[in-house]
Parts: structure tokens; C-alpha cells; sequence
């Protein structure tokens, strides 16, 4: 039997960025410096069983739905997917993702609520072979923005070392942060997949880490008022067990001269990138912290490498006759080291099909 598809297809916009006199300090990117985009058509290709609709009413499935009728522009800021057995232990209908901090984010993402129809009972999973799926850059649109943005920075700083195709190297570097999930909401079948398109597998994401948002070259700390109000980097994101991160005590020594933090760089600086202070601050021992227990919660996706080896690890059980509910998103993954300034500004294509992969038992 042919492979009947579902293509989800989108023309990426440009983020609302002036000129670069902004300060480009955070990697979570601050309000006014979001992505815009154009969302996504939905068909179904040719004689299918299967159908769409953004409503459970029977009488709305068919075989296109329109941007217009998913929703006509939204914007993007980093968010991140962590803390996501909180919300799936509730059964919610929708995602949830979260700022840096571990802060609920309602903006910012894509997130929407899509139902399949099949007259016949098959899985559907995601459709990766060459040209089906994909989220590419658009060069041309880059390269212009790219030079626009490089007439700004070079008004402003006439001795800066960098050029136009720094620009651009940075925008086309965007679509390696970039996530799609899935949610699947069938009786006896609750299940989430995020899916990292271009998942550098050497690298795994983790949910936490030292972060540096004031962009003054240290990693930010706090005052620990349950330990005598110790000064102590601040570990951010998803752990375990906080009472398990191990300090070391500050080193009061001339010969140190109270480290300087590495000079911020305001075009490829961002909030991953610091220094602790040893000096003043009870610094994270991230070996003996780890040895002592702490865990950091790990991006847990999939790629569409992995898609190609085992198009499975993604199945959607669509029953005869019966409306399958999923929510698809698409997102920054704020914790992805390759989530920051230098991609501010960045359009890209987008393409996604889905396809029927075995029937059902």
C-alpha cells in the first residue's frame, strides 16, 4: 500500500531586531527580540484514508487545513522542555515549557491542537526521507539580513573584526536549536516526543548549568541565607537534589587579584559563557557535585537520523473511525548551547510530513 503523507510546511519571518545598538547579552532572549513567523498548511497527498481537522466535530476533517486556520503569525523565544514528567504525570492536554529559571512560559512557541481521522486503523509517524522533512535555512534571506545588521554593528564599531558571513554563519546556526514535539493524548496511549532535527549526539542537551544573565562576564550567584548567607553560583534548571552541589571555598589571594572576567562580546557574547569569581564567591564544584549524587535532567529526543534507522520510535495510534487527538509544537530548546544572540535575526524553511507506518492489530 502507498505511504499516504500529512505536510506540514512553513515560510520562516525575521526577529523584530532593529539595528544590533541593542544590548545582545542573554542567550533567553529578552521580549522584543523575538522570531516571527509564518505558520504552517497542513494537506493530506492524494487518495488517503486519513483526514485533519482543528476540530473533534466529524464534519470539519478534510484533506488541507490552511495557515489561516491554524493560526496566522506567532512568536518565538527560547523556551525550554525541561520539567516535562510534572505535567505528563497530570495527563495535561497541552505542553508546558519554562523559562531558564523553572518559571511556566505561555509565549513565545508554537503549540496547537491538530486531529487525525483514518477510516482504517494505522500508526502514523513522522515521514524523514529526503525532501519530506526538514528545517533549512533561507540563505538568501539571511545573507540580506546579514548585511543590513553588519552596516549597523560596523557604524557603531568601526575597528570590529567582525563580517558579514560572521552574521550569517551565526543566523544559519539557528535551525540546530530548533524542536519539534509531539504530544499524543489517546486513551492508554499518553506520550510525548520531542524531536531534535539535527541533534548533535556528541553533545547531549542538559536542563541546567551556570548562566551568566547579566552579561557581565561572571556566572551569577546568590546568597545562600540558610548556610550564613554564603555567596554561591547559582545552578540553574532541572536537578535533583540542590542540597547535593558541592562548593568550593573562595580563595582570598593576592597573587589571584580578583580574577577578571573575560571581556563581553557584544555581538557573539551570551549567557552560557562566564567566569566564577574565586576569589569572593563559594564557586560549584561540578565533579565532586556530581560525584556526590547531583543529577542534571538530559534532553531526552529524537532525530531524524534516528527516524531513518527506526521510523517506529515515533508511532501515533489512529483507530478506525476514531478522532486522535496530538499537539504539535515547534520551539527553541533555550538549553541547547547553540540557542544564542548570533541567531537573532534568522529565517528558515520548514517542512514537516507525516506518513501511515503499519496497521494496527
Amino acid at each position: 500500500m502507498t505511504k499516504k503523507r500529512i505536510i506540514l510546511t512553513s515560510a520562516i519571518g525575521t526577529v523584530a531586531l532593529g539595528t544590533l545598538a541593542v544590548s545582545l547579552t542573554l542567550a533567553w532572549y529578552g521580549a522584543s527580540n523575538l522570531l516571527s513567523i509564518n505558520t504552517f498548511d497542513i494537506t493530506i497527498e492524494g487518495n488517503t484514508t486519513l483526514k485533519i481537522s482543528t476540530s473533534r466535530e466529524l464534519d470539519t476533517f478534510k484533506e488541507e487545513l490552511t495557515a489561516r486556520e491554524l493560526k496566522e503569525e506567532f512568536l518565538f523565544e527560547p523556551v525550554s522542555s525541561m520539567k516535562k514528567e510534572a505535567w505528563m504525570n497530570e495527563k495535561y492536554d497541552m505542553p508546558v515549557f519554562y523559562d531558564y529559571d523553572g518559571t511556566v512560559h505561555t509565549t513565545g512557541f508554537f503549540s496547537k491542537k491538530i486531529y487525525l481521522l483514518s477510516s482504517l486503523s494505522y500508526y502514523v509517524s513522522l515521514d524523514v526521507d529526503e525532501g519530506k522533512s526538514y528545517f533549512n535555512n533561507d540563505s538568501d534571506s539571511n545573507f540580506a539580513r546579514a548585511q543590513t545588521m553588519y552596516a549597523d554593528w560596523k557604524e557603531q564599531h568601526p575597528d570590529t573584526t567582525v563580517t558579514i558571513n560572521d552574521i550569517q554563519d551565526g543566523l544559519d546556526n539557528l535551525k540546530n536549536c530548533i524542536r519539534m514535539s509531539i504530544l499524543v493524548n489517546v486513551e492508554g496511549n499518553y506520550k510525548y516526543y520531542i524531536i531534535d532535527p539535527y541533534k548533535d549526539e556528541t553533545e547531549p542537551v542538559k536542563y541546567g548549568g551556570m548562566l551568566d544573565m547579566d552579561g557581565d562576564g561572571y556566572f551569577d550567584t546568590y546568597k545562600d541565607y540558610l548556610d550564613g548567607g554564603k555567596e554561591k553560583t547559582k545552578i540553574y534548571g532541572e536537578l535533583n537534589d540542590e542540597s547535593l552541589i558541592v562548593y568550593n571555598n573562595p580563595i582570598r589571594s593576592s597573587f589571584l587579584n580578583g580574577i577578571e572576567p573575560k571581556p563581553f562580546d557584544e555581538y557573539f557574547g551570551n549567557c552560557f559563557e562566564g567566569t566564577q569569581d574565586y576569589t569572593a564567591t563559594y564557586t560549584y564544584n561540578e565533579q565532586a557535585s556530581l560525584s556526590n549524587g547531583l543529577e542534571i535532567a538530559e534532553e531526552e529526543s529524537i532525530s531524524f537520523e534516528d527516524l531513518r534507522q527506526n521510523d517506529s520510535l515515533i508511532k501515533i495510534p489512529c483507530y478506525q473511525n476514531v478522532v486522535t487527538e496530538i499537539v504539535i509544537s515547534v520551539y527553541l530548546e533555550g538549553w541547547d548551547h547553540q540557542c544564542v544572540n548570533k541567531t537573532k535575526g534568522a529565517s528558515f524553511d520548514s517542512k514537516i510530513s507525516f506518513k501511515l507506518n503499519g496497521g494496527i492489530v
